[in-house]
């Protein structure tokens, strides 16, 4: 399964590896007469419009403009694999790029359905993997060649004109996303998320995870300073980092690599895993009105699509917390800090396969205790605890990890 989409209708719309484009009822019951063949594996996510009216890209070149009874509506070709989701303005207009970064756009309330064509394209002049955002009459792009590029659009103009590129550290598969304050939020292939202040492309901040960034985050915002932004990476990490100053507030190892979109909603955070889970993971910091940052703690609720293995739509809060045995590591472990050189700033990832005492000890290099970052039980699960040394001199120095028979220890190095 490639790409999903659930308009107002409840309808779930599904394209996929297999060349098909499936639709299923709320309750998973697929519809009448579906699934419809597409021709090629479905490449980009499934947009859908107000009227419910549905389109897609395909990697063999071909957009698809479908209805919800499964009529084939109109279809171009792009002349190049689409693996950006369609994105649809407020004034009606439909705006795509093909993996060689031709942006397209259609009117679609003046489109001539037996011979469409674009009211304007746009050549990016990089490839283009992921899908553009938009923010007013702003299009946002990232490209293969690592840059993040902002063009103004006017329905009124013929086509879109370029206002700034910025040029991240490498490639960029992951889609961008915008915050309530206009700022662009993505990741690369070298793990760095970025924060990009859209008014003239600078960087508001940036943090590396350490691994390669496919996925694209998703925003919570709270009305306070506890905003953040989740992302994952290929490691399978997902990351909560503050929308302020890209601090983490938390950090969860789901086990398998993450290229999903993440979903936001009430305080729980959705996404999909490579060895095939989708995860909701509630984000008790913010819930509770503020953990300590090394003192934070993720839960997993739900590791199976809808609660069973049934598909059958019931997830309820009560079925949903049955599993959380699913994500539970095997052993206890010690992982390798990140950074690390690391300034001044380093997140210690450790793993419990059971409820433990555990006590987490800095030392430098004379052996003498700098630091307890943390001495207490703590539930199962993968942990972060963040050690910000910003009061400690530069140098070599140690931490001990001990839960109940297993002892661990590794080298850290503060350079200032």
């Amino acid at each position: 399964v490639q790409t999903c989409a659930l308009p107002i209708s409840h309808n779930v719309y599904i394209g996929s590896t297999d060349n098909n484009l499936y639709s299923f009822a709320s309750a998973g019951v697929s519809n009448p007469n579906w699934p419809l063949a597409l021709g090629s594996e479905a490449t980009a996510s499934v947009a859908v419009d107000q009227n419910e009216n549905i389109y897609i890209g395909t990697h063999n070149g071909i957009f698809q403009a479908l209805s919800s009874d499964k009529q084939i509506l109109w279809s171009y070709n792009a002349g190049a694999a689409v693996y950006c989701s369609a994105a649809i303005t407020v004034n009606n207009d439909l705006i795509f790029t093909n993996e060689n970064g031709m942006l397209y756009g259609f009117d679609l309330d003046e489109i001539n359905t037996a011979t469409p064509e674009p009211i304007w394209y746009y050549p990016i002049g990089e490839g283009v993997v992921s899908s553009i955002a938009l923010d007013g009459n702003y299009i946002y792009a990232t490209t293969l060649d690592g840059s993040l590029i902002k063009l103004e659009y006017d329905p009124s103009n013929s086509s879109p004109t370029e206002e700034w590129s910025f040029q991240a550290d490498t490639v960029i598969t992951s889609s961008p996303i915008i915050g309530s304050q206009h700022e662009i939020y993505f990741g690369t292939q070298l793990g760095t998320i970025y924060s990009i202040n859209s008014a003239d492309g600078a960087v508001i901040w940036s943090y590396n995870t350490g691994s390669s960034i496919n996925s694209t985050g998703a925003l919570a915002e709270y009305g306070s300073d506890l905003d953040r932004l989740f992302i994952g990476n290929d490691d399978g990490d997902v990351y909560a980092l503050s929308i302020a100053d890209g601090h983490p507030y938390w950090i969860y190892g789901s086990g398998s690599s993450i290229k999903s979109a993440f979903l936001y909603d009430d305080g729980v955070v959705h996404f999909g895993t490579e060895d095939g889970r989708i995860l909701k993971i509630a984000d008790n910091e913010a819930l509770s009105g503020g953990l300590s940052r090394s003192n934070s703690e993720m839960i997993s609720i739900w590791g199976t699509f809808q609660g069973d293995n049934n598909r059958t739509g019931n997830k309820s809060t009560s079925s949903l917390a049955n599993f959380p045995d699913l994500l539970l590591p095997v052993e206890f472990a010690l992982k390798h800090s990140y950074p690390n050189p690391f300034n001044p700033v380093t997140n210690i990832r450790y793993e419990l396969p059971e409820i433990a005492s555990v006590t987490l000890i800095i030392y430098d290099m004379t052996g003498r205790e700098t630091v307890t970052l943390y001495n207490g039980t703590q539930a199962p699960g993968y942990h972060n605890i963040v050690w910000d040394a910003s009061n400690h001199a530069s140098g070599i120095y140690f931490i001990k990890m001990v839960a109940g028979d297993y002892i661990s220890n590794q080298k850290l190095m503060l350079v200032k």
